[in-house]
């Protein structure tokens, strides 16, 4: 086969592939008959080769891209059911988007470069677990959001806590980027938490690195071992250690409980409070710095209240959303 053939082979191929991926494109955003049978069709034909699943999620980000620029409001509306009509247009639709993405392929091939983020994110009292593409596996707890951005070892905790149980690539290692800090895996299990200021990583199997982010004004580091507990701020970075007890602790919001063990009032109620719309307030500083221990469900705000005001002698009472405890 001469090179011209070859060439000319290579680009009828990879028109087919593109169309193709248009055709499942569009179904998959307008037919509202999709079915997991034809999700399982979509998933086969991606597996089939990765000049596949790059020329639909090439085609789709050009699509999104192209949606977020407006560009299509001005089209007429695709059926909405699937229908002989909708069948006889499909390629057309589908040619449609390929010359879209082609219109906008200075916005795709960035997208190759920078891929756009993939965002999970978690209300209050919600929990999430995310698996990557290697094996990886990410829990996410209240109130937290976390960026992936595709096709790298590499996630963003913008705020929240999240637990990781990173598969180990020597030659690629998986960074957690968490405000001016950065967490570098070296086999690991670990949890960590963002505050504003102050980040804890806590580190439950393996190795791990915590240091400052590139081009810091105060460079630090510190690598972890099992039971180690970095806390970071802008300008100082610590490392405790945690018996195997207390780290169980820290690990318990995955069943959907939390522990204390000789905790202030103050901060067993403020735990609480991540995991709840209902919040515990102390109206006076006595009671605030009681302490108190126990075992409670990250949900039930009103008992730790009246467990809590039998133990210690307080008064707990109902007022609008808050649970108030005060001295008697």
């Amino acid at each position: 086969m001469s090179n011209d053939t070859q060439a000319a082979a290579q680009t009828l191929s990879h028109d087919a592939i593109e169309q193709r991926a248009a055709e499942f494109l569009i179904a998959h955003l307008h037919d509202p008959d999709w079915t997991a049978q034809k999700q399982a069709e979509l998933d086969a034909w991606l597996a089939e080769s990765v000049d596949h699943e790059v020329a639909y999620l090439r085609l789709e980000a050009g699509w999104n891209g192209a949606d977020r620029l407006s560009i299509l409001r001005a089209a007429p509306p695709l059926p909405v059911r699937s229908s002989p009509r909708f069948e006889g247009n499909k390629r057309f639709h589908a040619a449609a988007v390929v010359l879209l993405c082609a219109g906008i392929g200075g916005a795709i091939y960035a997208t190759d470069k920078q891929p756009q983020d993939q965002v999970f994110a978690t209300p209050v009292g919600g929990r999430e677990s995310i698996t990557l593409a290697d094996g990886s596996q990410i829990e996410l707890n209240t109130n937290t959001e976390l960026r992936l951005p595709q096709g790298s070892r590499q996630a963003v905790l913008v705020k929240g806590e999240a637990y990781f149980q990173i598969k180990h690539d020597p030659a690629k290692p998986f960074t957690l980027d968490a405000g001016d800090h950065r967490v570098i895996d070296l086999g690991t299990k670990f949890v960590v938490r963002r505050k504003e200021t102050r980040l804890e990583v806590t580190l439950v199997e393996g190795s791990a690195r915590v240091e400052t982010a590139p081009g810091s004004a105060h460079p630090q580091s510190a690598v972890l071992a099992p039971g180690d507990v970095a806390v970071a701020t802008n300008d100082d970075l610590k490392v405790t250690r945690k018996p195997a007890a207390m780290l169980a602790d820290t690990l318990s919001w995955r069943s959907g409980f939390v522990t204390f063990h000789h905790t202030t009032l103050s901060q067993a109620a403020a735990e609480l409070n991540r995991y709840n719309s209902e919040q515990i307030v102390i109206t006076d500083d006595a009671a605030a710095h009681r302490v108190f221990g126990g075992k409670f469900r990250t949900t039930d705000s009103e008992r730790f209240a009246d467990v809590a005001g039998t133990a210690l002698g307080l008064h707990v009472e109902h007022r609008g959303n808050d649970i108030v405890i005060s001295g008697k």
